[in-house]
């Protein structure tokens, strides 16, 4: 609409995919399937503008510039190229944990008795994959 109405030029749009629920306050906020749009959009030269909360989600995919953004005013800015924003970035080997003592049991998970089952028996044998 932005572009429509002339308020932005088409042109700055060429290589922007946005997405994010636009509140009537001109809040931006998060919309599920984040990283699967980031995954589409690998390597193909595109800028992904998100709302901040959904940002890092979508920045674990390699190839993608992602752009945390708050509110349309902000949005609006940084495409006409007077608010600049870095592109999200996140540390990979932060999200990793190895794995800690074992803990838990399955009395815990309700229904799934086949998965549990599975699960039993693969211990038994010995699988681990």
């Amino acid at each position: 609409m932005l572009a429509a109405s002339r308020q932005l030029e088409p042109e700055s749009l060429g290589d922007v995919v946005a997405l994010g629920e636009l509140a009537l306050d001109g809040v931006l906020r998060p919309v599920p399937g984040v990283l699967a749009i980031a995954l589409s959009l690998k390597d193909k030269g595109k800028r992904l503008l998100l709302p901040s909360a959904t940002a890092r989600e979508a920045a674990v995919v390699g190839g993608v510039r992602v752009y945390a953004l708050e509110h349309l005013h902000q949005a609006v800015s940084f495409l006409r190229g007077t608010q600049p924003v870095e592109p999200t970035c996140v540390d990979l080997s932060s999200l990793w944990q190895p794995p800690g003592e074992p803990g838990g049991d399955l009395s815990e998970v309700k229904g799934q008795a086949v998965a549990k089952r599975a699960l039993e028996v693969a211990v038994i044998f010995g699988v681990d994959r």
